[in-house]
C-alpha cells in the first residue's frame, strides 16, 4: 500500500489531518521531561522518523527547538510537511540527540528495523508501538489489526528482547497525559547506555 493522502484519511487515521494540537501537547510533555533529565536542549538535533505531514516537527518548532528534521517514506506526506516549512531529510542516516518513532515500527519488518537502529544513531528514542498480548498473533487494539500496513506484531516483552538484540538500551516506560503505556500500546524511552 502506498502512503498517499487516502491512507491518512482512513482506518485509524480518519482524523489525522486535524491532530496538530495533540502533537503540540505531546511535544511539550516529552521535551519538558527530557530537558529535566538533561537528554535534550533547545539546540539538540532531533529526528521525527515517520514524520508523516510534520505535525510533531511544527510543534517542536513552536516550542523553539531549532534543529529538527523529519523523515518519511510517503512522498505525499513529505510534500505536506515541506510546504509547512519543515526540514525533511532524504534518509534517516546519521547521529541525533533524540529520535521520535511514534507509530512507525509496526510498519517495518525486522531487517528494516535493525537497519534503522544501525544507521540512525541516537542517545534517546521515543517509541510508541501498538502491541500484542497473545504472543504476536494479533494486536490488542482492533484498529491496529485493520491496518494492512502493520506487519510487525509483538508483545512488549518481545519488543524489549528485540531491542536488546539491536543495541545496548535502557528501556523506560513513558506515561504522560497524551502519550502513555497501556495494555495495547508500548510507550517508552530507549536510552543508550
Amino acid at each position: 500500500m502506498k502512503y498517499t493522502e487516502d491512507y491518512y484519511k482512513s482506518i485509524n487515521y480518519t482524523d489525522y489531518l486535524s491532530r496538530y494540537s495533540k502533537y503540540l501537547q505531546t511535544a511539550s510533555e516529552i521535551t519538558t521531561l527530557l530537558e529535566k533529565i538533561t537528554l535534550v536542549k533547545k539546540e539538540s538535533k532531533i529526528l521525527d522518523f515517520g514524520c508523516a505531514t510534520g505535525f510533531l516537527l511544527e510543534a517542536l518548532s513552536t516550542l523553539n527547538y531549532s534543529n529538527c528534521h523529519g523523515y518519511d517514506i510517503s512522498d505525499w506526506a513529505c510534500k505536506q510537511a515541506t510546504e509547512k516549512g519543515s526540514s525533511i531529510l532524504e534518509s534517516a542516516k546519521g547521529k541525533f540527540d533524540l529520535v521520535f518513532c511514534l507509530d512507525v515500527l509496526e510498519h517495518m519488518h525486522d531487517e528494516q528495523i535493525v537497519n534503522f537502529f544501525n544507521e540512525c544513531q541516537a542517545e534517546c528514542y521515543v517509541l510508541r508501538i501498538p502491541c500484542s498480548n497473545d504472543e504476536g498473533r494479533s494486536f490488542v487494539l482492533g484498529v491496529s489489526n485493520k491496518d494492512k500496513t502493520h506487519v510487525n506484531c509483538r508483545t512488549k516483552n518481545q519488543w524489549f528482547k528485540f531491542f536488546d538484540s539491536v543495541g545496548d538500551f535502557l528501556p523506560i516506560f513513558l506515561n504522560t497525559h497524551t502519550i502513555y503505556d497501556s495494555e495495547g500500546v508500548l510507550c517508552c524511552l530507549l536510552i543508550k547506555k
